[in-house]
């Protein structure tokens, strides 16, 4: 099954930009801040992540759709119109509800991403 790419909706085209364009990257528009919750990273358990959930950027575009997880911190996606699958770590996703939500925009989530999978 081929997923559409979901870049004009997640993000956008990539291109370089100043750090203050990119402060909406960075967590609290890039102001420090001593609030210990913003600070805590969700667990999130393997078991949570289903195939075919829509997976939401930070921007609450679609990045893509699960195909399955890839050993126990690896979220396979399903291929995009281009025929390719990517890999995201676990690490990226801050909740599980009906979809999967990832803690970047999709312009950065598609420069990071990994299109092979990690060794074991």
């Amino acid at each position: 099954m081929t997923v559409p790419a979901y870049k004009l909706r997640c993000g956008g085209a990539t291109t370089q930009s100043s750090p203050k364009e990119n402060q909406f990257m960075m967590p609290n528009n890039g102001k420090k801040t001593d609030d210990k919750a913003s600070k805590v990273k969700a667990h999130i358990d393997p078991s949570q992540i289903k195939p075919d959930t829509k997976v939401m950027c930070a921007k609450d575009g679609q990045l893509g759709v699960v195909d399955h997880m890839q050993g126990a911190s690896t979220v396979k996606l399903k291929k995009d119109d281009k025929g390719v699958h990517h890999f995201i770590p676990l690490g990226w996703v801050t909740r599980v509800d009906d979809t999967i939500h990832v803690d970047r925009p999709g312009d950065q989530a598609m420069r990071e991403w990994s299109t092979e999978a990690p060794k074991a």
